[in-house]
């Protein structure tokens, strides 16, 4: 299941775009009224600035996870220099001209849907923007009530808009997301009812090579056939089952599919085969498939914590995790990446079930590599390939 551009990376590009449209005007402000406010106010407030259009626009082009960060820079620094600016200036601006940290009021209030998960924090930074701007309004810039009103009716309209923006983008990933699992599970269902019929086709024949053969031996053959050893046989051909082959790259993608959609359904999968992939041995396919599956597990259990109530971090399964296959004529990678806490690996010990024996000693074991790769802060890394070394 591939994802698309998510709200959240949506919604820095939006605060991207708009911030750097506000900057114009409120430079050009600045600089006309460079003489009202002293240099060390403006000088930390404009890095800040700076610094919020940077990490919204690192989650634009990238699609860093900086996106409820940068609203928040951006948002406080509005904020506090909109509720500073009455402290250091000494200016009272007239109407016509209106104070410079003025113009990123409305980009700010914009941001502050994005910076938490939960709408009543957002929308009570919203409201405080504008207060802030009528404070301002009401020391330093005095303007007439019906341009104040019609303000501040802007700035209520931006808030909404933004949220029912933002919501709709939500929503619509949401429902994407749920077609491409539907999808994903027809496709399995198919899958299944497939080689469900192919297996029994395969005892169909069984049945045709071994009973109706011995049957008709028995039949014609002379007296003296052993008709009881040739039944003992036929029974032993019976309960050995139809051979297993190898498995297809097709089945083997599948199986992958399913995986994720049963450990961690919200991670985004990119599967490619080519069309001389190799088949796979029962025994190497079934390696591969439950060093995924582990790997999914453990970033279950333990990439995303919970919130403690200090932090934001992310509930279990739902943070970014990805999964990579790449399934070639010679050789099978596989990768599990997530963007979670990590771990030290060297506190890892070579005894751990997970890692050492469910990971890497099981794909070992049949003649493939498997590396894990953590640092805490930074995610984790699984990296499967079969053969080990490209040539078996």
């Amino acid at each position: 299941m591939r994802r698309g551009l998510d709200a959240l990376r949506i919604g820095a590009i939006l605060l991207t775009v708009g911030v750097v449209i506000v900057a114009v005007p409120a430079s050009a402000a600045l600089v006309m009224q460079r003489d009202a406010t002293p240099w060390w106010f403006e000088v930390p407030v404009c890095a800040l600035l700076a610094l919020g259009v940077l990490l919204a626009a690192a989650a634009a082009v990238r699609g860093v996870r900086t996106t409820r960060l940068a609203a928040r820079v951006h948002s406080g620094t509005v904020l506090a220099a909109t509720l500073g600016l009455p402290l250091v200036t000494g200016t009272t601006y007239a109407e016509g001209t209106p104070p410079w940290v003025h113009a990123y009021v409305p980009s700010a209030i914009a941001a502050s849907v994005l910076v938490t998960r939960r709408w009543v924090p957002n929308l009570v930074v919203g409201s405080a923007l504008m207060l802030a701007d009528l404070h301002l309004r009401s020391v330093v810039w005095p303007v007439s009530t019906q341009r104040a009103a019609n303000d501040l009716l802007f700035e209520v309209t931006v808030l909404v808009m933004s949220a029912a923006v933002l919501s709709s983008i939500a929503l619509s990933q949401r429902a994407l997301e749920q077609e491409a699992a539907a999808t994903a599970e027809r496709f399995l269902l198919a899958r299944a009812s497939e080689q469900l019929g192919r297996r029994s086709a395969q005892w169909d024949a069984l049945v045709h090579d071994e009973i109706l053969a011995a049957l008709e031996t028995i039949a014609l053959a002379p007296p003296e056939v052993d008709e009881r050893a040739l039944a003992r046989d036929t029974i032993a051909g019976l309960q050995q089952g139809p051979p297993t082959g190898d498995v297809d790259h097709v089945a083997f993608r599948g199986a992958v599919l399913e995986a994720v959609l049963t450990e961690y359904p919200t991670a985004s999968s990119r599967c490619s085969a080519a069309p001389d992939a190799r088949d796979l041995p029962p025994d190497v396919a079934e390696a591969l498939l439950m060093a995924v599956t582990e790997a999914l597990r453990n970033v279950a259990a333990h990439a995303y914590p919970t919130s403690s109530g200090r932090g934001l971090a992310a509930a279990p399964g739902d943070g970014p995790v990805t999964v990579r296959l790449v399934h070639g004529p010679d050789r099978v990678s596989l990768e599990v990446s997530d963007q979670g806490r990590g771990f030290d690996r060297a506190r890892v010990g070579p005894t751990s079930f997970g890692l050492a024996l469910s990971i890497e000693g099981r794909v070992g074991a049949v003649g493939g590599l498997a590396t894990v790769s953590s640092r805490p802060g930074s995610g984790t890394t699984v990296r499967v390939q079969w053969p080990a070394d490209g040539a078996r």
